[in-house]
C-alpha cells in the first residue's frame, strides 16, 4: 500500500539532551569515584598497618644495640612475642606456624559468621639479628559503633561514601538545571528574534545573545533572511512580467477563437471553435491560479456555486481522446451535486485526477463518483514499487504532484492517492 503522508517523529530537545549526557556522565565518575576511593582506603590502611609492624621491628633492633636484654615494648595497639604459643588462639588458626612466611606481613579476618568478621588481622614474623623469631600483630576489630580504641566501623565508611557520592549527583544535577535555564533563556530569546525576522528587522541591529555562537547563527539567519527578502522580491518581479507576457498570448488566442466561432461554416467547426476557447479560457484561469499560488500574501480566491457533475462530465470529455484504442470501461456516478469551492483550482485538481486515471489505464474498469464532500476515482494500474509509483504519478501530473497537494493545502482541502496490488484510488476531500 502506498501513502503520501507520513507522519513525523517527534523531535529530540538540546536542553534534554545535554542534561542527559551530562548526569550520565557524572553519575559513572561519582560511582567510580565512590568505588575506587573506598578501595583505595582499605588499600592504604592495609598498607599502613604492615609498614606499622616492619616499622616496630626495626625501632626494636635499633633499640637491642643499646640495651641487648631489653624486651619488646608494651603498646597498646601493637602486640608482639616471641612465642608462638603466646598467640591468641584465632590468630593461631589464621596464621599457622609452618606456613609462616618471615619478613612478609600478611593480613587475614578472623571470627564473626559468614561473611562478616569480628576482626581483622595484620601479621608480621621476623628474625632479628640475634637470631630469635619475633611475633607482631595488630587487630582492628570490627563493630557497629566507631571507636578509637582499635575498632573501625566498614560499613558507614561505605554508607558514607555512597551518601557522598548521591549528594556530588544532586549537586552536580541542580549545577545543570542552572546552567540549562541559563543557555534556554538565550536560546529562547534568539528563536524569539527569529521568528520576527524579516527583510527589514534583518537589516537592523542584531541583539546580543550573550554567547559568541549563539551571535554567529543570528548573523547567519540575518544574512539569510536578507538574501531570501532579495530573491522573495526577484520572484515578485518575474511574476509581475510573466502574468502580463502569458495573458497577451492567451487573449490573441481566445480572440481569434471567437471571430473563427463567427465565421464558422457548419457544426464540425463549431465545436472544433468551442474547444479551443475552452482551452484558452482553461489556459488563463490555470495561469491566474498559478500566480496566485506564488503570492503567499494573495488571499484565496472567492467561493461559488459550483456544479460538480457538470464540471466533471466537461473534464470527462476533454480528456476522453486519452480511452481511445483501450479496452477500458468507464463508470461515471455523478448525482447532481453543488458546493461552494473556488472554481477554478477545484477544475485544475479534477482535471489532474482523471487526466492520470485515463493516461495510466490500458486496461479495466475506470471509477469516478462525486459526493458533496469529495471526488473519489479508481483505476487499473501496472504494479509498481513504491518509489516507481511516487516518480510515476509525478511525472503524469500535468503540474506536479506536489503542486496539487499545495493547492489543497493553501484551500484546507485534503488529497490521497494509494496503489494496492493493480488497483490506485485518488481521492479530493473538500
Amino acid at each position: 500500500m502506498l501513502f503520501f503522508w507520513r507522519k513525523k517523529k517527534k523531535a529530540k530537545t538540546l536542553k534534554r539532551e545535554l542534561r542527559y549526557w551530562l548526569l550520565a556522565f557524572v553519575g559513572m565518575l561519582v560511582l567510580v569515584y565512590s568505588v575506587g576511593l573506598f578501595s583505595y582506603m582499605i588499600a592504604g590502611l592495609e598498607l599502613s598497618n604492615k609498614l606499622e609492624l616492619k616499622g616496630f621491628i626495626h625501632a626494636y633492633e635499633r633499640a637491642l644495640q643499646n640495651q641487648p636484654e631489653r624486651e619488646p615494648p608494651d603498646e597498646s595497639r601493637i602486640f608482639s612475642t616471641f612465642n608462638y604459643d603466646e598467640l591468641p588462639p584465632k590468630v593461631k588458626e589464621a596464621f599457622p606456624k609452618d606456613k609462616i612466611v618471615l619478613g612478609d606481613p600478611e593480613v587475614e579476618p578472623i571470627g564473626g559468621v559468614g561473611d562478616r568478621p569480628e576482626a581483622v588481622v595484620f601479621f608480621l614474623a621476623d628474625r632479628i639479628a640475634d637470631g630469635r623469631t619475633l611475633y607482631v600483630l595488630r587487630m582492628l576489630k570490627l563493630n557497629k559503633e566507631l571507636e578509637n580504641q582499635g575498632r573501625i566501623n566498614f560499613n558507614l565508611l561505605e554508607r558514607t561514601m555512597y551518601v557522598g557520592g548521591a549528594i556530588i549527583l544532586v549537586l552536580v544535577f541542580l549545577l545543570s538545571q542552572f546552567i540549562n535555564r541559563r543557555i534556554n533563556r538565550r536560546i529562547a530569546a534568539l528563536q524569539q528574534w527569529a521568528d520576527t525576522l524579516n527583510e527589514t528587522s534583518a537589516v537592523e541591529q542584531r541583539p546580543d545573545f550573550h554567547y559568541d555562537e549563539l551571535n554567529k547563527i543570528g548573523d547567519h539567519l540575518s544574512n539569510a533572511a536578507r538574501r531570501l527578502g532579495r530573491f522573495v522580491e526577484r520572484e515578485h518581479s518575474f511574476l509581475r512580467h510573466a502574468s502580463h507576457e502569458l495573458r497577451t498570448p492567451i487573449t490573441i488566442i481566445s480572440g481569434n477563437a471567437s471571430v473563427m466561432e463567427k465565421i464558422a461554416t457548419d457544426d464540425k467547426q463549431r465545436k472544433v471553435t468551442e474547444r479551443i476557447k475552452r482551452a484558452s479560457h482553461s489556459m488563463q484561469t490555470i495561469v491566474a491560479t498559478l500566480l496566485w499560488l506564488g503570492r503567499e500574501q494573495e488571499p484565496n480566491p472567492d467561493l461559488e456555486k459550483v456544479d460538480l457533475a457538470e464540471l466533471l462530465e466537461e473534464v470527462i470529455e476533454d480528456h476522453r481522446y486519452l480511452l481511445c484504442g483501450k479496452d477500458v470501461e468507464l463508470h461515471v456516478d455523478l448525482p447532481e451535486t453543488v458546493v461552494d469551492a473556488p472554481r477554478v483550482p477545484l477544475c485544475i485538481v479534477a482535471a489532474n485526477m482523471v487526466r492520470n486515471a485515463f493516461q495510466h489505464t490500458q486496461q479495466g474498469p475506470i471509477e469516478i463518483s462525486i459526493s458533496a464532500r469529495d471526488i473519489l476515482i479508481r483505476n487499473q494500474s501496472a504494479e509498481l514499487s513504491e518509489q516507481e509509483s511516487e516518480i510515476v504519478f509525478e511525472e503524469s501530473y500535468g503540474v506536479g504532484l506536489s503542486l496539487i497537494k499545495r493547492i489543497a493545502r493553501r484551500l484546507n482541502w485534503e488529497f490521497q492517492m494509494e496503489q494496492v496490488g493493480e488497483r490506485v484510488t485518488t481521492r479530493l476531500v473538500f
